[in-house]
């Protein structure tokens, strides 16, 4: 066998492996440099680690201040406490926050060779959008969801026999699931974006199963509102907790039953047109 034709066969059972490492060594540039992104916006945030925790730990004390606590500060547990979250766990969520255009920047660049010619200029877009979003998210979770749920979780359990004294610790893990958990949940349209790029989904299977997403979210959400509004009742009728302000116990027992009410009648009308098109659908079969 000519030799040219032997080195052509050992180079042609050797690029796989090539490609392979190619690819890790790029994957691991992507990560350093995502990790080092990360490094940087950390260490900016430790400049400030004061001022964070007084953002941070605003909802806690306006929470506990309207609900008649007489000292709404947080407690320590343990002399680590202190450090661990406020000069460690605290700048890392601030900074995952800072460098998250960065990092989605670089995952851009290392996804971009798999991608059509078409879309490859699209980072701009792609970046702003995703990072965007995620930003977006994180405040509305601070600013919206984490306060009223915090106020309506500390008001189920405050009474004359209960008093409320939090952990930083506990506080701060609650904190980062829900900031953390609402800018993921603000990342839909751009996972949406991304399977219809890869063709696992596309609009008219988003829109056929809109449906079912819609009623499964309405019935977990009517749910989730009836056991709130049980729970309130059972307090007040059975006198489980006596109340420091009663009005202010009905006004908040009358919003949580009527947005129980709202939802229980979407969930009936959802299931009724449900019912209605799958029995429409399999006429329309069957004839």
């Amino acid at each position: 066998m000519p030799e040219g034709l032997v080195s052509t066969e050992l180079d042609d059972e050797r690029m796989p492996g090539i490609a392979l490492l190619a690819h890790l060594e790029q994957l691991r540039s992507c990560v350093f440099r995502c990790l080092g992104g990360l490094g940087v916006a950390f260490v900016v945030s430790l400049t400030f680690t004061d001022r964070l925790w007084l953002i941070v730990s605003n909802p806690a004390i306006q929470a506990l201040t309207q609900l008649g606590v007489k000292d709404p500060r947080l407690i320590m547990r343990s002399p680590m406490d202190g450090f661990s979250i406020v000069w460690i766990k605290l700048p890392l969520l601030v900074a995952i926050f800072m460098a998250s255009p960065w990092i989605v920047y670089q995952i851009w660049r290392f996804a971009t060779p798999a991608l059509p010619k078409k879309f490859r200029s699209m980072a701009g877009p792609f970046v702003l959008a995703t990072a965007g979003l995620f930003i977006v998210g994180g405040l509305f979770a601070y600013f919206v969801v984490f306060r009223f749920g915090l106020t309506f979780l500390l008001s189920i359990g405050v009474g004359d026999d209960i008093t409320q004294r939090i952990s930083i610790v506990d506080y701060f893990d609650l904190f980062v699931n829900v900031i953390l958990g609402v800018g993921l949940v603000f990342e839909m349209p751009v996972v949406i974006f991304c399977l219809t790029l890869l063709r696992i989904a596309s609009p008219a299977f988003l829109i056929d199963h809109s449906r079912y997403a819609i009623l499964i979210i309405v019935i977990i959400a009517a749910i989730v509102t009836a056991i709130a509004v049980i729970a309130a009742l059972a307090r007040r009728i059975l006198g489980l907790i006596k109340t420091r302000d009663p009005l202010s116990e009905n006004v908040h027992l009358t919003k949580i039953g009527a947005m129980g009410g709202v939802l229980a009648g979407v969930a009936a009308g959802s299931l009724a047109r449900f019912a209605r098109g799958s029995f429409a659908a399999r006429n329309a079969k069957d004839a």
